[in-house]
């Protein structure tokens, strides 16, 4: 359990971590392209692609947090505290996380599977909660990954914020064109025949 809870003296536990942080990035993709591109679709091949990455992917989720229940803290006087109980507890009291976590990894997509897939998209946005927890996965990469330097680490996360706020305008754009009357919606799309093309070249 060492191995997968302390980033500072493992590197299972930082590859883990960069895991956590990629599953992060899906689901901020996934969860809110599906809300909208595949709102409609109900049918599209990509759906069960998603699934079964779904289903691994929170699995993860789930595992992360009994990892955390064994993670090691820093105590007041700054020596790390590994003791099960001691970390157990600060987990669930004196870490906001928990509660973070616990929301963000209830399956309430899996118990509604079959049931509408539009609704089941919905409650995927819940797995959004954990982007929270970004800014804690990025602080340990860059201080314990010797092998990358800093200035790489900052460079890709400027790469995926840029995204990920280039990603929140398409999104954007997309509900606004969706929310608008039909036949003014065909009008304002009419030039690129946007309405009518695949969903990557509508997204793209």
């Amino acid at each position: 359990m060492h191995a997968m809870t302390d980033p500072d003296d493992s590197r299972i536990a930082l590859v883990w971590e960069a895991l956590l942080l990629f599953i992060i990035l899906y689901n901020y993709w996934t969860v809110t392209f599906r809300t909208t591109f595949l709102r409609k679709r109900h049918n599209d091949v990509s759906i069960g692609i998603f699934a079964a990455f779904d289903i691994f992917f929170d699995l993860c989720c789930m595992l992360d947090v009994l990892f955390n229940f064994f993670r090691r803290y820093s105590g007041n006087d700054g020596i790390f505290v590994y003791d099960a109980k001691k970390t157990a507890k600060h987990y669930m009291v004196g870490s906001k996380w928990f509660y973070f976590d616990l929301l963000s990894v209830i399956p309430v997509d899996w118990v509604f599977i079959g049931w509408n897939p539009v609704i089941n998209s919905y409650l995927r946005l819940l797995k959004l909660i954990r982007m929270f927890k970004m800014t804690w996965y990025w602080k340990d990469l860059e201080s314990n990954v010797v092998l990358v330097s800093t200035t790489v680490i900052q460079l890709v996360k400027f790469v995926i914020y840029a995204f990920m706020v280039t990603h929140l305008m398409t999104i954007l754009w997309y509900a606004v064109l969706e929310s608008q009357d039909e036949a003014l919606a065909v009008a304002w799309t009419l030039k690129h025949d946007i309405m009518r093309i695949g969903v990557m070249s509508q997204y793209l």
